[in-house]
């Protein structure tokens, strides 16, 4: 949304669930937080000429400069590495200086007992010779390092001693365990050569996920967030905007390799349950893990060392297959036959009839819309210089707007309410259950743009994952008969001041690229959100216990 930001406090429509928020960011911070990190490359970098990315006042290409946009880095550009699961960092050919980064030889790692770098890459043309000196050493009692052409070929500065640094790069490449590549594309296929692989990698290559890995003295955390945000909409070079842009919603299906013989669990860092993962396997010493991650979710893995023996799914046709207590248990969110392959070569199945999904109906609703009240008595003052100040605060004003409605939509479709309304919306309605037929309820409700809280039968639910927002609903939860069902969202600020006078004027939707367009904000794009509800539909599901 450009420069209109939420105040994150209670006069923001979704205060009541920060809660839920932090509790979400504190679990993932915990994780990110424990033990050490394990990083697999160093990527050496010097900051001379650094260029700051263009800033949001930049006149033309500010988001065609949107890397990410354009799967590209800012230093290390290109992203074969990050897509093969390689983790690396950036530090200053300084730290190889004075024992500052290690090389620990016995382990063949750099700063072992940290982020223990299994090898080191160089890239740019500049090197102080004194780290350069400290390189060769390191090379020579066995670290692992790419160079790419032309690097490492000038000393900083321009003082004179290039042959100097030239000399030490000729005694590097004659070592077995530095390799020369054309590009920075070729890195990949050197480190593979030199058994350099990333301790998390997957199965394909993958354009949106990022990962973190950090170890502790009895586990190793993995944290993966699907970082991708591509918009359709954008033309190929970022500078035209279509007003239907839209998110790609696709979820791409992968699975991540982690070295050594695991045996993972589950983080649901909405909830804070932790899950033994029921289907996973192994092959050539790595664990194998299917992941399924929507654009802009985060999945926390816990792996602890085991033995390859236990019993685990290989492969399903059923929608989940969950593990607990030694209890294998399939669900079915169709009618049919589903199966559940074991690693010990037995194959069990799960069949019947599952009842259909229905698109529930018939609401009462009640919109809180808050809207600009009235303003307090404003506080003057004149400086020393002259200079003249007027401070007041403005009071939100909460107006209920209530109708019923049969089929759900979002606000701006609807008469009563329009695009420009931010705040709390309210939804109740019935629905009959047959608790002989299913064993709970997937709750789907499509996009959310804010928050939503879900009572059912008068109690809440358990926390919603904001970024996939489908709620199980267990059977416990509901009765045979008539259920009632109560879905609180709420909005950001944004719709209503986009309605707000700037400038004399209401903020025109739309985009912003440079200063012609006279409303001095620039490059930002401007656009009405839709609040409200889109959908709510119960998908009906069957749990077997197909092994125990």
């Amino acid at each position: 949304m450009g420069a209109i930001n939420g105040r994150w406090g209670t006069r923001n429509p979704s205060w009541k669930d920060y809660n839920e928020y932090n509790d979400h960011l504190g679990r993932i911070q915990t994780v990110l937080r424990a033990g050490v990190p394990q990083v697999d490359l160093a990527i050496l970098y010097s900051d001379y000429a650094y260029q700051l990315p263009k800033r949001s006042f930049a006149p033309a290409n500010t988001l065609q400069d949107l890397k990410q946009q354009k799967h590209e880095g800012w230093q290390w550009s290109d992203l074969t590495l990050q897509d093969e699961g390689y983790t690396y960092d950036y530090f200053a050919p300084q730290y190889l200086d004075g024992g500052f980064a290690k090389y620990d030889k016995s382990k063949g790692l750099l700063a072992a007992d940290g982020p223990a770098y299994q090898a080191l890459l160089v890239y740019q043309e500049q090197m102080p010779l004194a780290s350069a000196k400290s390189l060769l050493a390191m090379a020579k009692e066995g670290l692992k390092v790419v160079l790419v052409k032309d690097a490492m070929t000038k000393t900083s500065w321009y003082d004179g001693k290039d042959a100097e640094l030239k000399s030490i790069r000729q005694q590097m490449l004659s070592l077995a365990n530095v390799t020369e590549v054309d590009d920075q594309k070729s890195a990949a296929q050197a480190l593979d050569g030199m058994k350099v692989a990333p301790r998390v990698g997957y199965t394909r290559p993958d354009e949106e996920l990022l990962s973190v890995t950090r170890k502790d003295s009895d586990a190793t955390y993995l944290f993966l967030h699907n970082y991708y945000n591509v918009i359709k909409g954008w033309d190929d070079e970022f500078t035209t905007f279509s007003k239907n842009a839209s998110w790609d919603p696709a979820v791409d299906k992968n699975s991540v390799e982690v070295a050594g013989i695991q045996k993972p669990y589950l983080l649901d860092t909405w909830t804070g349950e932790i899950t033994e993962v029921a289907e996973y396997s192994y092959k050539d010493g790595k664990t194998i893990v299917p992941v399924s991650i929507p654009d802009g979710d985060v999945r926390v893995f816990i792996f602890k060392d085991a033995n390859a023996g236990g019993l685990r799914v290989t492969e399903t046709s059923a929608a989940n297959v969950f593990l607990k207590d030694g209890v294998f248990t399939a669900r079915r969110t169709a009618s049919g036959e589903a199966y559940v392959q074991m690693s010990d070569g037995k194959r069990y199945t799960a069949a019947g009839d599952v009842p259909q999904a229905k698109t529930l109906t018939g609401w009462d609703v009640k919109v809180e819309s808050w809207t600009e009240g009235e303003k307090s008595a404003a506080r003057s003052e004149t400086t020393s210089l002259g200079n003249y100040t007027e401070e007041y605060s403005i009071q939100t004003k909460k107006t209920d707007i209530s109708f019923q409605l049969n089929d759900l939509t979002t606000w701006n479709n609807l008469e009563q309410v329009g695009k420009t309304v931010s705040g709390i919306g309210t939804y109740r309605t019935t629905f009959d259950w047959d608790g002989s037929g299913a064993s709970g309820a997937l709750l789907d409700l499509g996009p959310l743009v804010e928050s939503a809280t879900v009572f059912v039968n008068g109690k809440k639910t358990k926390d919603l994952n904001l970024m996939d927002a489908t709620l199980d609903i267990p059977g416990s939860m509901l009765v045979s008969g008539s259920n009632t069902l109560e879905i609180v969202v709420t909005t950001p600020l944004a719709n209503t001041v986009l309605d707000l006078q700037w400038n004399g004027a209401a903020l025109a939707e739309g985009p912003y690229f440079d200063r012609s367009s006279g409303n001095n904000l620039y490059d930002h794009v401007y656009t009405y959100f839709d609040h409200g509800l889109s959908q709510a539909i119960l998908r009906p599901y069957v749990d077997t216990v197909v092994f125990a």
